[in-house]
């Protein structure tokens, strides 16, 4: 969890300045990223080549491949809002955003699924929102 929450504040930090200092668009940024990770994933299933072949010609299968297409747009699309919340509003306010979309998610998930609620869990969320409040509150009142 700490390994993702530096990586998850240093990556939207980190294309603020690219966009800043290198004047790069979000196509750029989204071309690059997405070759990086495809260079990583390539990288990583080359040890087991076959089974991946085998997922690769089960995936073309007609109604998997579809999904996967729809899949793979609705992803490009949210790829296109992330680069473009960031460029316009900086890194911190899509961090802001994500930390809403994470707690909404959790609590969607508490009422949707019956997940159980604990006293922390409870706490928990109501000390983010508190803190996320304030701090809109106390941006306004300056």
């Amino acid at each position: 969890l700490g390994l993702f929450l530096a990586c998850d504040s240093f990556t939207s930090q980190y294309q603020t300045a690219l966009y800043r200092k290198h004047g790069c668009n979000q196509y750029q940024l989204m071309l690059g990223g997405n070759l990086a990770g495809m260079a990583f994933t390539l990288v990583a299933a080359l040890p087991k080549a076959g089974e991946v072949w085998e997922e690769i010609c089960t995936i073309l299968d007609g109604a998997v491949a579809i999904r996967v297409l729809i899949l793979a747009l609705l992803g490009a699309s949210g790829q296109l809002f992330i680069y473009y919340t960031i460029r316009e509003f900086g890194g911190v306010v899509f961090a802001w955003i994500m930390t809403a979309r994470k707690l909404m998610s959790v609590v969607v998930s508490i009422l949707w699924f019956g997940h159980g609620l604990s006293w922390t869990k409870a706490g928990c969320i109501g000390l983010v929102f508190g803190v996320m409040i304030s701090q809109t509150v106390g941006k306004k009142k300056t």
